[in-house]
């Protein structure tokens, strides 16, 4: 499926053919069969590990090391003589060693992560990343609802530091026109005013930024109407915020899940079940499976200019038993149920996962009123202001920790100021990641 440009071409054509054919390639995609499509992907998974063996100075090494050549790659299968990539490898290593040679980082476009997990990565991807990576977004939004001509609305951060959305010729032409911006740590009525000026359809956001917004409406008895489509990312989605923004905005929230260093990896359909982008992205559980988990390893199919080799995301999925009943022929991915360290060890080494505590908080006032970060046998939990006032929390809290976790758990309650308690990224539950053992299956979801 692939496209030849013509050479003599102004950069200004040249992006409109890029943009073109990676918008007719996605398109074609959708078309095909599920059995097609996995065969198309193994095809294209195989060029990217060449050429990232070959060019990319960092898995050249790391191929070398492991005593494999490029061409030795032959099947997907082979994936499993290549070692897991962490996100502390890459941040560990000079940003050339992860670029193919050859690359014209002038003419990329730059990502950075947020740096909540360590140091900030940069990203690079060069015109045709972009525009497949673009192409690849218009398509899941339409999976999720989205329509030409929709007023939209994106809630983010003013840091420069977080990944921006890049604004391109493809969907101007297709009248997706640019969202207005409104500040996500800007003061919440100032927020709620605005986005009664814009009056959106759409609403994009990281959850707490969403949440914060619904939680607000709730507290003036609000309804933010004339919205038919929410689209939440970057922090897991809890059962009650769920119940909360459908209340108080009409829709229940999308939820799509990527990162900067691979992409969009997943969007949600209507019945709630994650659907990959098996063309865009090749995915992989590792672990035992005896406890029903695994961790999500991912190898990118479309980023020349950056490829990454078997990423270990970090995120902890509970693989799906059976395919999804919506219609759609995009693999599903499972529930993903958190971070590796979202997960409460107990004194007996029960593990308790972020799903399961924010069950049990919603009872007690609402998950987002909450944060619990465990050190050892010691959980420190910090309410909203709010709520931290509310006669015999302590106990109701300390008392439901226990029976999630066990005896012997110690817990202890901090009050925390509503200017101090919404930043940009947020984790209900920190804790030390569990040990994540067990190998690799060769086969995509």
């Amino acid at each position: 499926m692939q496209c030849t440009m013509p050479g003599m071409l102004r950069p200004a054509l040249r992006r409109t053919w890029l943009q073109a054919t990676s918008a007719a390639r996605a398109i074609a995609w959708e078309s095909i069969t599920p059995r097609v499509r996995s065969r198309l992907a193994e095809r294209q998974l195989l060029r990217v590990l060449r050429h990232a063996g070959e060019r990319v100075p960092f898995y050249r090494r790391r191929l070398q090391e492991a005593g494999i050549g490029p061409r030795d790659l032959r099947s997907a299968a082979d994936l499993r003589h290549l070692p897991v990539t962490t996100s502390q490898d890459i941040r560990n290593v000079e940003p050339r060693e992860l670029v193919a040679e050859g690359t014209d980082t002038a003419r990329c476009r730059i990502d950075r992560t947020s740096a909540t997990s360590g140091s900030c990565l940069t990203v690079y991807l060069d015109p045709r990343d972009q525009a497949w990576a673009d192409a690849v977004w218009i398509r899941s939004y339409a999976h999720m609802g989205l329509r030409p001509g929709q007023r939209r609305v994106l809630l983010e951060s003013p840091d420069p530091l977080v990944k921006t959305e890049f604004k391109v010729p493809l969907r101007r032409l297709l009248r997706l026109p640019v969202p207005a911006i409104v500040s996500s740590v800007a003061d919440v009525d100032d927020q709620l005013d605005a986005l009664r000026r814009h009056a959106p359809q759409v609403l994009n956001g990281r959850m707490s930024a969403i949440v914060r917004i619904a939680r607000r409406l709730e507290e003036r008895a609000l309804v933010l109407g004339g919205v038919e489509l929410v689209v939440v990312g970057g922090e897991p989605l809890q059962v009650d915020a769920q119940e909360l923004v459908h209340e108080r905005m009409g829709v229940w929230p999308r939820r799509v899940y990527g990162t900067t260093e691979v992409g969009f990896v997943a969007w949600e359909c209507a019945r709630g079940a994650y659907h990959v982008n098996s063309d865009h992205v090749w995915c992989e559980l590792v672990g035992d499976g005896s406890d029903g988990r695994a961790n999500l390893v991912v190898t990118t199919l479309h980023r020349r200019a950056m490829p990454q080799l078997r990423f270990a995301t970090g995120d902890v999925v509970q693989p799906a038993s059976r395919p999804c009943d919506c219609g759609s022929s995009w693999p599903v991915l499972g529930e993903l149920l958190g971070r590796e360290t979202s997960f409460l060890r107990g004194p007996s080494g029960r593990l308790v996962s972020e799903r399961q505590v924010a069950a049990m908080l919603a009872r007690l006032g609402g998950s987002d009123r909450f944060r619990v970060v465990q050190r050892a046998e010691l959980l420190d939990v910090f309410v909203h202001e709010a709520l931290a006032c509310s006669e015999g929390l302590r106990e109701r809290v300390t008392a439901a920790l226990r029976d999630l976790v066990g005896d012997g758990i110690e817990a202890r309650m901090t009050s925390v100021a509503e200017r101090d308690w919404w930043a940009e990224k947020q984790s209900l539950v920190i804790a030390a990641p569990p040990e994540c053992a067990g190998k690799a299956s060769p086969a995509p979801l």
